[in-house]
């Protein structure tokens, strides 16, 4: 079994042009350029100004490297002093079991003293919606349509 080096980073001006590197990597096979109008190309946009704009916001990320480069990244907020809320996660799909690390060292890094983190809305995608329901969540809200 071969053994990979992982490094878990703060997010800042430094290191936040590797994120949106990965984040267009990410969006290749997603097709996240096609139309602005559509979900994913909206939320490329807003990661992106998220994340040159790390500094200057009220977010902090946190970014995932394995062998030296990033391989996910998740930016988060507080939204109360109990409630962090998820803004932004990607991650390698391929490697087994990355989003589910990143949910525990973004809780760990970012939410720390939080009792519950609001995960934000699937957009009714079942691929979104089925991972976010098996963290068993205390409660779910329907977005207004």
């Amino acid at each position: 079994m071969t053994r990979c080096k992982v490094d878990i980073e703060s997010i800042y001006g430094g290191n936040n042009g590797e994120c949106v590197n990965f984040l267009q990597v990410w969006c290749e096979p997603r097709k996240c350029h096609v139309d602005n109008g559509e979900s994913l190309a909206c939320e490329k946009m807003a990661t992106m100004n998220a994340l040159k704009n790390i500094d200057a916001l009220e977010v902090k990320g946190i970014l995932i490297r394995i062998d030296g480069v990033v391989c996910a990244f998740g930016i988060g907020s507080r939204l109360t002093d109990t409630m962090g809320v998820l803004n932004f996660e990607k991650a390698h799909a391929s490697i087994k079991g990355l989003y589910q690390f990143l949910d525990n060292e973004r809780a760990e890094h970012l939410f720390a003293g939080c009792e519950y983190i609001n995960k934000e809305s699937d957009m009714k995608l079942l691929n979104l919606a089925q991972p976010k329901e098996s963290y068993n969540p205390v409660n779910m809200i329907s977005p207004i349509a």
